[in-house]
């Protein structure tokens, strides 16, 4: 990728530049492992609860339908 062996001399090269993406990525690397033992752990959430009594809870769903020909 880096060094083209003979052929074409002064040419325009399609390989892609990779080092600068790769450091950027080794400098986000870097950041994200000082900053996750920093943050706090797990998360405030607020779920729903289930009722306390179930029986009374429970809905019926009634459907009715009717077919004529």
């Amino acid at each position: 990728m880096g060094m083209q062996m003979g052929g074409n001399k002064g040419g325009v090269s399609a390989d892609i530049n990779v080092t600068p993406m790769i450091d950027i990525l080794l400098v986000l690397l870097i950041i994200f492992m000082v900053i996750t033992p920093l943050t706090p752990k797990g998360l405030d959430a607020l779920v729903p609860q289930p009722p306390k009594d179930r029986k009374s809870s429970r809905s019926r769903a009634i459907a009715r339908w009717s077919c004529s020909f």
